[in-house]
């Protein structure tokens, strides 16, 4: 099992989890734990799992869902654990609401860390632009709470457990920033695994209660573990609940529709068919008559590179056994968000787009249509939305 850094949340859970699922394996199963300190930690985790690296991972939501609708389609969920908050600290009282940080230095994470992704979510909510609007600074949250303190950085995205050790050494100086009804509607409605949060005010000893999001924290593994083994390691978990509980403080959260609720990556079928005896029906891979692709292209297959993609994408369609993709070719920027939505009108559940010009407006196109997954992706990388 692969987890974050020896003093997070993961690892300890992780442990606990370890011990008790090898201690109750009626199937002789060992499960041993393995730590990273990097900072893009469920990535690379994510990696390993998909690799076949590992077996088990703990990770964010939405980095899993971003792998597994990216090119790491064998990566299965087996159980939502525990809520992670996402805390927007600043130590200048006169930022009381998002709006406020345009044009501040906010500290949003490494590019590709979970504190990275929920920070772009939360200001493409209040119809931020991220690299526009404000001064990025990619260091880790720890870092970036250092920064503060010394007067080099306005605000800090800051997504864990709460109350946060680093944040409390702020004391009095600490300022949450909420997140208020309208826009928090609008991040819950583009991104379901979000759900709505309250941190009290004497957790941090504020002058009022802050409203903010939380965000899952997941143990997947991948579609090679069987059947059997899926299916005990979560059963473990539940029947044992009380136990984990005494063992680590987030294991009170353990509860069927937290572990299921609001996750659209697929479930492993061991899982599920633990899920099922409880009377929970959950997701497992998708059927392939349900997928119809639509893809939109900057250029066609007159360009070398496009010609590329364009095989590539005939390739995985065909070898999937989907039918022949929707085209759309020599789509302009401000076009994108129109052939979009014909291309969802048509059917299209999947769209994939090519050229970093289509970001913006692919994901307010997304906002509105969270049935279907976007892919955008600029021949060295992808993202989901």
């Amino acid at each position: 099992m692969r987890t974050g850094g020896e003093t997070s949340i993961s690892f300890g859970l992780g442990s606990v989890l370890a011990s008790l699922i090898t201690e109750q394996s009626v199937n002789s199963m060992t499960i041993e734990v393995e730590s990273n300190n990097d900072a893009l930690s469920d990535r690379k985790n994510l990696s390993d799992l998909y690799r076949d690296n590992c077996q088990l991972a703990i990770a964010s939501y939405p980095i899993l869902a971003s792998f597994y609708y990216g090119d790491f389609s064998n990566v299965r969920m087996l159980a939502g654990l525990y809520a992670q908050s996402v805390q927007i600290v600043t130590t200048d009282p006169s930022i009381k609401s998002v709006t406020d940080l345009k044009g501040k230095r906010v500290c949003v994470g490494p590019i590709g860390s979970g504190s990275y992704s929920s920070a772009y979510d939360v200001f493409f909510a209040f119809g931020m632009d991220i690299e526009k609007d404000i001064t990025l600074m990619y260091m880790t949250s720890l870092d970036g709470l250092d920064d503060m303190k010394n007067g080099l950085c306005d605000a800090v995205f800051v997504v864990s457990a709460v109350p946060n050790a680093r944040v409390f050494e702020l004391g009095d100086t600490a300022h949450l920033v909420s997140i208020d009804d309208e826009h928090l509607e609008n991040l819950l409605t583009g991104w379901p695994y979000y759900s709505k949060m309250t941190i009290a005010k004497d957790v941090y000893g504020t002058d009022s209660d802050w409203q903010t999001v939380a965000v899952k924290t997941v143990l997947a593994t991948n579609a090679a573990v069987s059947d059997n083994v899926a299916y005990n390691i979560v059963k473990t978990i539940f029947e044992y609940k009380n136990e984990i509980a005494a063992a680590h403080a987030k294991g009170v959260e353990l509860d069927l529709t937290f572990a299921t609720e609001g996750l659209d990556v697929p479930f492993h079928p061991g899982a599920a068919k633990y899920y099922k005896e409880q009377g929970i029906e959950v997701k497992t891979t998708p059927k392939v008559s349900d997928i119809k692709v639509g893809v939109i292209l900057d250029y066609d297959e007159n360009t070398t590179e496009t010609f590329m993609h364009i095989e590539g994408i005939k390739t995985a369609t065909k070898n999937l056994g989907l039918s022949e993709p929707e085209w759309r070719y020599r789509v302009e920027a401000i076009a994108a968000q129109q052939t979009a939505e014909d291309l969802v009108a048509q059917g299209c559940n999947v769209i994939i787009a090519s050229g970093v010009s289509f970001e913006r407006p692919l994901v307010q196109t997304a906002r509105e249509n969270t049935e279907v997954v976007f892919i955008i992706y600029d021949g060295e990388a992808a993202n989901v939305c």
